[in-house]
């Protein structure tokens, strides 16, 4: 059947082209030629040109409902005017053609004019960060499909990171300046916010387990670490701020060793960190849990941290693709260790562990009343923690073992070990409520804001000092 409809429209197709006139065959030939032109760019108009108030725009209108109606109708005739420009600059396409007053403007020259305002806020609402426009490479490889910037990964916890309203966007007055070619303001940066995952990551080393405080200081110099032992990338907005309490007595080689590991680790995570070293004084039995209380309400004066890890002093990631970012629930880090032969610590039955170092939201660690008070000695406040968390419903996350990987640094034995602990442990998790930040008291003997870290020496009493503790017996200190 094919075959024979095949033959009849070969002998239509010569019967018209015998006794068609020249005229009139150029003519059809014309028409048809004209509208598949026609076609074809009303195809090109469509894919790139698309609704700008569609699914693939870059404004959020929401936005505009807090303002008034002819702030609004301003903004939206701004947007507006400016929506084909800002399309064609984000997605690189170069067939878009600019005037010269958009190709000064894009070279990082001052926005003027009473739009000014206007044009500050689109520029802070955008979806994309503003160094992509006039990024240099940007605009030579514009033709380049690889050079098209990707969206920005959902965060896994969002109210981490802040966003600007579009009416205190719109309010302030600052002037751009141009900066190395790149459109920065006086007052409120448009850098552009760290990637979910940092590109800089080298993920597992060999761990070094000596390191002097010489090479700690010119590590500082060379890595530009502030005052105190904070430090914040330059290129990018931090997604997280993370304060990293280490309690410690008569542990300075190893905090030197520590220090000179941890902050290139923490550095190539694009972290907002400061560490706190806080420092037992005295002869008393060693309370790892005060000093972490006290370190968690020292360390929340300076400023407001996005979250807290408590760290030990002898436990050193080997990977840093375990990412220090903060989790929405409390977190155990050490999930293997060297002192284990690197297993599991689920392998042991042991999911109930929470020692090493773990990452709490501030507001948990209020929520759970912080680390118990009672603990003297060495041993049994980890799992007090972990019940406290568990008694709120909260879940705790752990990276798999083959990146939750630490190295446990050489010590001697621990002094004195609470061999009462797990009964301590029954008989003070019921009254967490009543044992934690609510009862904590301490006095702070002195704070040193060195170059590397920022250490707070304090006296935390005794055993004797708290009443309602039944004393478990302990070794004396050697």
């Amino acid at each position: 059947k094919s075959l024979h409809f095949g033959k009849k429209f070969r002998r239509l197709f010569y019967l018209f082209y015998n006794k068609t006139a020249l005229g009139a065959r150029l003519a059809l030939l014309l028409v048809m030629t004209l509208g598949f032109m026609i076609m074809l760019s009303l195809v090109r108009e469509q894919k790139s040109e698309p609704d700008w108030r569609g699914e693939d725009h870059l404004f959020d209108y929401s936005l505009l409902d807090d303002l008034p109606s002819d702030i609004r109708q301003i903004i939206q005739q701004k947007l507006q005017a400016n929506s084909r420009k800002l399309y064609a600059s984000y997605t690189n396409n170069r067939n878009e053609k600019y005037t010269k007053e958009d190709k000064r403007r894009s070279k990082g020259d001052q926005f003027e004019g009473k739009n000014k305002p206007q044009a500050l806020g689109m520029l802070r609402i955008l979806e994309t960060d503003a160094s992509s426009v006039t990024h240099p490479a940007n605009r030579k490889n514009r033709a380049n499909r690889g050079n098209r910037r990707k969206k920005h990964e959902a965060s896994n916890f969002s109210n981490i990171i802040e966003t600007n309203s579009f009416t205190a966007a719109a309010q302030k007055q600052e002037k751009l300046i141009p900066v190395n070619k790149y459109v920065k303001a006086t007052s409120d940066s448009c850098l552009p916010t760290c990637p979910v995952t940092p590109r800089n990551l080298r993920g597992r080393e060999v761990v070094r387990l000596s390191a002097s405080e010489s090479e700690v200081l010119e590590m500082v110099m060379s890595k530009n670490i502030s005052a105190g032992g904070s430090w914040a990338p330059r290129h990018c907005i931090a997604r997280y701020s993370v304060l990293i309490i280490v309690p410690v007595r008569d542990r300075e080689h190893q905090v030197w060793t520590f220090l000179a590991h941890l902050h290139p680790f923490l550095q190539r995570q694009e972290l907002d960190y400061s560490v706190l070293i806080v420092e037992q004084a005295g002869s008393e039995f060693f309370n790892r849990a005060k000093l972490l209380n006290v370190g968690f309400m020292e360390g929340l004066k300076s400023r407001n941290f996005d979250c807290v890890i408590f760290h030990d002093v002898d436990m050193l990631p080997e990977d840093d693709r375990h990412l220090y970012h903060c989790s929405p629930q409390p977190r155990h880090l050490v999930v293997a260790s060297s002192n284990n032969k690197y297993k599991s610590n689920l392998s042991f039955q042991r999911d109930r562990y929470y020692g090493g170092a773990c990452m709490m939201l501030p507001r948990h660690v209020k929520q759970v009343n912080g680390w118990s008070n009672r603990f003297w000695g060495w041993g049994g406040e980890d799992d007090n923690m972990w019940r406290r968390v568990a008694l709120r419903d909260l879940p705790v996350w752990r990276y798999p073992a083959g990146v939750a990987r630490y190295t446990m640094l050489p010590h001697p034995p621990p002094a004195a070990v609470n061999k009462r602990s797990y009964d301590t442990l029954a008989r003070l998790t019921p009254h967490h409520h009543e044992d934690g930040l609510n009862s904590l008291h301490y006095s702070v003997l002195g704070v040193s804001q060195l170059p590397h870290h920022t250490r707070i020496l304090v006296d935390i009493g005794g055993p004797k000092d708290d009443p309602d503790l039944d004393h478990p017996p302990l070794p004396p200190l050697s």
